[in-house]
């Protein structure tokens, strides 16, 4: 009993002497980025991960509605900005957002819906492929019966309109 006590006294010392988080600000990233994106294909520019300064918020918003709806935005000096509206979930309505950021190619626009068929995103990032994807996918959800899937996407127990 005693040893084991001894060695249990051990580790939780050993745990204790080490911080529970790495202090971020001593982490270098700056390596890490061109590897990495070479290897997944991603391309992350040779300054991944460099300390930039800080870029202002020249205009935000939040607005919560008593039905539970919100809509909030925000934009950047540098013209990067992030939207989103969602309707109470009871309603199915669901959520439309979107994003832009200037890039290393150019402007970057998304925008998106995601509801009962699905997440869609639109806009000049997202490829020709997944549009198409996408528009199939939208297609074969609106010609699926109501009622055949539960408020979470799982098939209704029991469905037969099929």
């Amino acid at each position: 009993m005693f040893p084991l006590l001894a060695v249990a006294v051990s580790v939780v010392a050993a745990a204790a002497a080490q911080p529970l988080f790495a202090d971020l600000d001593d982490l270098d990233y700056a390596d890490l980025g061109p590897s990495l994106g070479s290897s997944l294909g991603f391309g992350f520019s040779p300054d991944f991960g460099a300390r930039r300064p800080a870029v202002p918020i020249v205009e935000q918003s939040f607005q919560m509605m008593q039905d539970g709806a919100n809509k909030w935005s925000f934009e950047a000096a540098d013209g990067t900005g992030r939207w989103e509206e969602a309707a109470p979930a009871w309603t199915g309505a669901g959520v439309r957002g979107g994003y832009g950021y200037v890039g290393d190619h150019g402007p970057v626009a998304m925008s998106y819906v995601a509801d009962k068929y699905g997440f869609q995103p639109t806009g000049n990032a997202v490829h020709p492929d997944i549009v198409a994807a996408v528009a199939l996918q939208v297609a074969k959800a609106k010609a699926e019966p109501e009622g055949m899937w539960d408020e979470n996407g799982f098939p209704v127990f029991g469905f037969s309109d099929y």
